[in-house]
């Protein structure tokens, strides 16, 4: 206690031990606290005082050095603007403009327009232009150089900075009719201050209109049932320019079998001509005929096509015309017995049978009935009738009147007089040329009665009727055996070697997709193959059967033309039981082809092919094999072998 109060009492002195101590400053110390918040703000005023001060120095650093950045990056651009408007590709422009529709020889203007928004100059500046093929340039435009036909340069050298020009081009179209032609326009050039090549396009487009070649055709617009229809088509050169590679086309109606034409078709066709060079102004026609078959009230439609030769899409010029069938007081058939598609053959004997039918309400007396008989390939000397009828060989007609046929006197309504008359077609076709093709036979049937009204009798057309017949192709087919190597006769066990050499041709009329087949006989083989040439030759071992595809046989092959030829080596070795016998070595033989001119397909069969002797000409017996010969002695056997290899020879040589 009394401690207690000694510490209390310490406590109070004014020097205090306790006040002197040192002590914990966690302690709270109110003097010494305020003495410290005073001090910490001051020093917080201090580091707010720097801070701004600091901060402003930045600001200002940072938007100098953006300002700086900006005004380079503007400077740069400036810079580069500058540059790149001395020269951009996209500155430099070409226009090139052409009419919509021009008709053909209309003369018009191509504007080319080109600048040049550059602060450099173009150097070796030149326009290359394509017109196509039908575009014919102006005369007297020295500053075009044609470099082929529809093409071209313009030499431009020098185009000046910000220039601005137009050039003028004069030509016009010598094009079929709705032809679109394209322009094409290339400006090249070499901008100032750079060994560069620069190219500006454009393109301009044009229908022609109309075609500067015209055609036309005429014939009689009505025609009867089976009578001849004579066609002739026109064809001109409108232009001032020869225009070449042309064909001219006419297509027929299914009921219009086609006789002949003057100047002849293209070969191989009977409604293509070519015109290779057609001259300026030029003008042309084409005589067709043919025979009109249809119905009471049938239209036969024609259709003349002009175009180029190259592309059949690509159409000069089209026109068109009609025949309408129609009724006639007089109905004249004429039939073939044996009809075979209206197609005859050389060595035929083609029966004609007339039917003459009075179909009007009058009676008609003293009808009188000619024939004329037309074709190269008719045998004039062996014309035959059925015992009636006069024959006139010279003018090749052939005449019907009532002392022939008395029913001729009068022919009553509904009445029908029939006969016939024998038309022999030679054996051999004539070929001359290679216009010796495509042969036709006609007849044409004329009516007359002075009882037939005016109008009608000075319309013969009315009162006749045709017949045309087409000859089918000839064709020619062989097969040729050549002895190698081997024994002859061939000889039991014994191989011999046989060339087989196939040959192909026709006389008249071209062939298409033709294939020359044929097969070996059993115990035949195919030895190493002949000298190859550009048809191919299939041969199936496996069957022994061999194809010669040929493909296009010409008319006159094998007559005015060589054959067409394919040759390849057998073998046969006979056995015993064919000693004594004639064995077949090719069998099947045929050639098979489209004829071009009817559109049918033909076979031409061969015979067989036996064993053949060393010229091929005849057949041969296999003989037995030579019997072995019996040594008894050294000299014996000398001799036996001298005699046998005699024989041997003797055989072979024969």
């Amino acid at each position: 206690m009394v401690e207690i109060k000694k510490i209390e009492k310490d406590l109070h002195k004014r020097k205090s031990t306790f006040a002197t101590r040192e002590h914990d400053r966690t302690v709270y110390d109110e003097w010494h606290a305020e003495r410290d918040i005073a001090r910490g703000k001051g020093r917080l005023s201090t580091l707010i005082d720097r801070y701004i001060r600091t901060r402003t120095r930045a600001t200002l650093i940072g938007a100098a050095i953006v300002a700086l950045a900006t005004f380079v990056a503007f400077a740069i651009i400036l810079i580069v603007l500058f540059q790149r408007s001395f020269f951009m590709q996209e500155h430099v422009q070409l226009d090139i403009v052409v009419p919509a529709h021009v008709q053909s020889n209309e003369v018009f203007k191509v504007k080319l327009h080109y600048s040049n928004d550059n602060r450099a100059d173009l150097n070796n500046a030149k326009m290359t232009l394509d017109f196509g093929q039908y575009f014919v340039v102006a005369e007297q435009q020295d500053f075009y150089k044609e470099t082929a036909p529809g093409r071209g340069v313009i030499t431009l050298n020098h185009i000046a900075g910000h220039a601005d020009e137009t050039v003028e081009l004069v030509g016009h179209f010598i094009a079929p009719e709705e032809e679109v032609e394209t322009a094409r326009a290339t400006l090249s050039y070499v901008p100032e201050r750079t060994s560069t090549t620069y190219t500006t396009s454009a393109v301009g487009t044009t229908t022609v209109t109309s075609s500067p070649i015209v055609t036309d055709i005429t014939t009689e617009k009505e025609t009867v049932n089976g009578n001849f229809v004579d066609i002739v088509v026109h064809y001109r050169n409108t232009s001032d320019r020869a225009i070449e590679g042309l064909a001219l086309s006419l297509t027929y109606p299914s009921g219009f079998i086609y006789q002949k034409a003057t100047p002849t078709p293209r070969t191989g066709s009977d409604h293509i001509w070519h015109l290779p060079a057609l001259p300026a102004r030029h003008a042309g026609e084409i005589h067709i005929r043919g025979v009109a078959n249809g119905t009471v009230g049938d239209v036969l439609r024609f259709i003349a096509r002009v175009y180029n030769v190259q592309d059949e899409n690509n159409l000069y010029a089209q026109s068109d015309t009609s025949v309408t069938i129609v009724a006639t007081p007089i109905v004249i058939t004429q039939r073939i017995e044996k009809d075979n598609k209206g197609i005859v053959y050389a060595g035929d004997r083609v029966t004609n049978i007339v039917t003459i039918k009075n179909q009007g309400d009058i009676p008609l007396r003293d009808v009188i009935v000619t024939m004329h008989l037309e074709g190269q390939v008719i045998d004039y000397e062996n014309i035959s009738l059925d015992d009636r009828g006069f024959y006139d060989q010279e003018n090749r007609t052939i005449v019907w009147k009532a002392s022939d046929l008395p029913e001729l006197a009068v022919l009553n309504p509904g009445d029908v007089v029939s006969f016939s008359v024998y038309i022999p077609i030679v054996a051999k076709i004539p070929v001359d040329g290679e216009q010796s093709d495509r042969f036709t036979v006609a007849t044409t049937l004329v009516v007359d009665s002075f009882d037939l009204p005016s109008a009608v009798r000075e319309n013969k057309n009315m009162l006749s009727s045709a017949l045309v017949l087409r000859v089918g192709a000839k064709m020619l087919a062989d097969v040729q055996l050549k002895h190698l190597s081997g024994p002859l006769p061939p000889q039991e066990g014994t191989q011999t070697v046989y060339r087989v050499t196939l040959r192909a041709g026709v006389v008249n009329n071209d062939l298409a997709d033709a294939v020359f087949r044929g097969g070996l006989q059993s115990g035949v083989s195919f030895a190493q193959e002949a000298e190859q040439d550009a048809e191919e030759l299939v041969i199936n071992k496996r069957t022994n059967i061999f194809t010669w595809n040929i493909g296009k046989l010409v008319h006159g092959t094998g007559v005015t033309r060589d054959y067409r030829t394919k040759s390849f080596d057998i073998t046969f070795t006979p056995s015993k039981n064919q000693v004594g016998k004639t064995p077949l070595l090719l069998n099947n033989l045929a050639l098979t082809a489209v004829d071009t001119f009817t559109g049918e397909e033909q076979t031409y069969t061969l015979e067989d092919i036996l064993t053949a002797n060393a010229s091929g000409e005849s057949t041969a017996v296999v003989v037995p094999r030579p019997a072995p010969a019996v040594v008894t002695n050294n000299t014996t056997s000398d001799t036996v072998a001298d005699t046998a290899s005699d024989t041997t020879d003797d055989t072979v040589g024969e």
